[in-house]
């Protein structure tokens, strides 16, 4: 029985932090009391030409509570959406109230269909359809509404804050959506949330989607040996699948790719970039796309970085810019940043990624506040000859897949937005669309400069790398070095940066070490024998080496330098020998990578040679035939004077 007790504990925290969760804050984060769920609402509503509209709606609550719904004047700010994301709501009175459930007419969980009205029009309002008067003709009536929820229930009040988005005119140029999907850091971390999430995201097979891929979780991917690893790599596999889902690099934001190509390390900025290629084709037999997106604070060298090794289209943080775009009216378009010729960027749009990724939200209220945000971004230039475009990054580790299932549902049914592929929206003819401005300034104009031990210590270190890999014959080994180095390449303080080398350097010393040589006494019973040498490895790959023989004494048959793979723990290489100079001989063994730049073992073995050579074969011949004639002329003489006498 007591070997169950730590299961009974388990259990026991599970309840307990359950019962503590119970009462976190609501969606909307205006009071910890979770009397209401919006389990569904229309994004859209269509007025018709009488000047009458309807939305339908299901809401949850306690069956006698009391619950209102009431609509604001339209939004006419971007601002006013942050206040109602973050609970404070929309000042001033509202348009209009109705109830939506009571005591006497309880509708929680039934689907509810609201009437709203425009100035003109009357319709009697009954239990299960709600009627909102608009204080609007019906021809003025397109924008972006907020609706406010509020339940009150044995003396409390909660209160949600919705978006309702109005159409009476035709849209002509809805706005252009790409959604990028983030393979990050925490889609490993939060691995079977990025496992469904990427699950739902496959379903919708003919959406365009861009995949921004991140070499760190690829690598936690393929190392993994369970069944989660396993789900993780078929779920991505799955999400690549679609031709409508195109990958793209996404380095790590922390990379200083201005300073690797002002210290000559340019190769390193290329390879940045084909540390997630190499993997994601490894993994799901699909590349990528010749655009980066640069996750960090990017600056006028990191982007004549990138430049320099090919890339010509690159998404940023709109952050990076200045002023930042979307806090004007003058969003929207890709840029040519200034001070870097032959590049485009778009701006990832920073503002709606907080409201689709903040996952303290229910998913459907979130989907309602992203898209009518989105429809609200499109009023605010309806008239525009050319498309804007927003870039809205989906975080596939967290941002869930029940609010991706709800969002991108709730996109086939809105006019005012329409997904794009990245690609297509770094067409030369955005840029400087509806009188934009066709150049940008970005905000930081360089990074901090590298110590000259930065400089020196990565050359070497980078140097070591490419020349010890080119032996590892295990693909995930070599991908695991190379992005260990790679991620030492960053931005910061030299101190920082070179304690992220020095961190890379010992890792990659670590695998150096993993090789040496027997030194025992090695004795030959002949000059023909072959001489046995014993390298003992510790990795766990099989490892293509170069061993190098120096000895004045020994001479051998196929040269004193050849390669040899190393597949097991031990490896006896057998060298044939042509001569030995006499009977004892001390062998210097070198063991390198491939390209004899790093020396990886290297030892004195003592030699013995306890056989006879040729010459001594003859010396020996020669003494026996000189002592034979000898004993045969003195045998001789004594035979003559034995006779004589």
């Amino acid at each position: 029985m007591f070997d169950r007790l730590p299961n009974w504990w388990r259990a026991l925290g599970v309840v307990l932090f359950s019962l503590a969760t119970v009462t976190w804050p609501s969606a909307s984060g205006a009071t910890p009391t979770p009397l209401f769920n919006l389990v569904h609402q229309d994004v859209t509503v269509s007025v018709d030409t009488p000047g009458v509209a309807h939305f339908s709606l299901t809401i949850s609550h306690p069956a006698t509570a009391k619950v209102t719904l009431a609509i604001y004047p339209h939004l006419f700010a971007r601002g006013q959406i942050a206040l109602l994301v973050n609970g404070r709501g929309i000042s001033g009175p509202p348009t209009a109230v109705t109830t939506l459930s009571s005591a006497q007419c309880s509708t929680s969980g039934r689907a509810l269909s609201v009437r709203l009205t425009t100035d003109g029009q009357t319709v009697a309002a009954h239990c299960r359809q709600p009627v909102l008067p608009l204080s609007c003709h019906a021809s003025s009536c397109d924008g972006v509404f907020p609706l406010r929820y509020q339940v009150q229930f044995n003396g409390h009040t909660s209160t949600t804050w919705s978006l309702l988005a109005l159409k009476f005119s035709p849209v002509a140029v809805p706005l252009h959506l790409v959604v990028l999907g983030s393979v990050g850091p925490s889609a490993w971390e939060f691995a079977r949330s990025a496992t469904a999430t990427m699950r739902t995201l496959a379903k919708f097979s003919t959406l365009p989607l861009a995949i921004g891929v991140d070499y760190r979780p690829l690598l936690d991917a393929i190392i993994g040996d369970d069944a989660v690893a396993a789900s993780w790599r078929r779920a991505l596999r799955g999400l690549v699948a679609s031709p409508q889902h195109q990958a793209i690099s996404a380095p790590p934001g922390a990379i200083d790719f201005g300073g690797l190509a002002a210290n000559g390390l340019s190769s390193e900025v290329a390879g940045q970039l084909q540390i997630a290629t190499g993997l994601l084709q490894g993994l799901t037999g699909r590349g990528s796309k010749k655009i980066v997106w640069d996750q960090g604070t990017s600056s006028v060298a990191d982007l004549n970085a990138l430049h320099a090794v090919g890339i010509e289209h690159v998404v940023i943080n709109e952050n990076s810019l200045q002023p930042v775009p979307s806090t004007t009216l003058a969003w929207g378009q890709p840029e040519y940043p200034t001070g870097v010729p032959g590049v485009t960027e778009l701006a990832t749009d920073v503002q709606l990624s907080a409201i689709v990724n903040n996952a303290t939200i229910a998913p459907e209220l979130r989907s309602v506040l992203a898209i009518d945000t989105m429809a609200f971004l499109h009023f605010v230039a309806p008239g525009d000859a050319a498309a804007r475009s927003v870039v809205v990054p989906l975080y596939l580790g967290t941002v869930g897949s029940a609010f991706v299932h709800d969002f991108l549902s709730g996109l086939r049914t809105s006019p005012f937005v329409s997904a794009v592929p990245l690609v297509s929206s770094f067409a030369p003819s955005l840029v400087g669309a509806n009188g934009t401005a066709p150049n940008w300034s970005l905000a930081l104009t360089s990074s901090p400069s590298w110590s000259v031990e930065n400089a020196q210590s990565l050359r070497a270190l980078v140097t070591q790398l490419h020349s010890f890999v080119a032996g590892v014959a295990s693909t995930k080994e070599v991908a695991l070095l190379t992005s260990a180095v790679a991620q030492a390449e960053v931005r910061g303080s030299a101190d920082q940066r070179q304690g992220a080398i020095d961190a890379s350097r010992a890792l990659l010393n670590g695998q150096l070490s993993s090789f040496r040589v027997d030194n025992s006494t090695v004795t030959l019973t002949s000059q023909r024998t072959a001489l046995p040498i014993t390298i003992v490895s510790t990795a766990h790959y099989p490892m293509t080496v170069l061993v190098h023989l120096v000895s004045n004494a020994l001479d051998f048959a196929k040269g004193a330098t050849f390669p040899v793979t190393l597949n097991t723990p031990t490896t006896v290489v057998r060298v044939p020998l042509r001569h030995a100079s006499g009977s004892e001989a001390t062998l210097q063994v070198i063991i390198t990578t491939p390209s004899g730049q790093v020396v990886l073992a290297h030892t004195a073995i003592p030699v013995r040679v306890t056989g006879t050579s040729v010459v001594g074969y003859l010396l020996s011949f020669v003494s026996l035939l000189i002592l034979g004639i000898w004993w045969w002329r003195t045998n001789r003489r004594k035979t003559t004077a034995r006779r004589a006498k």
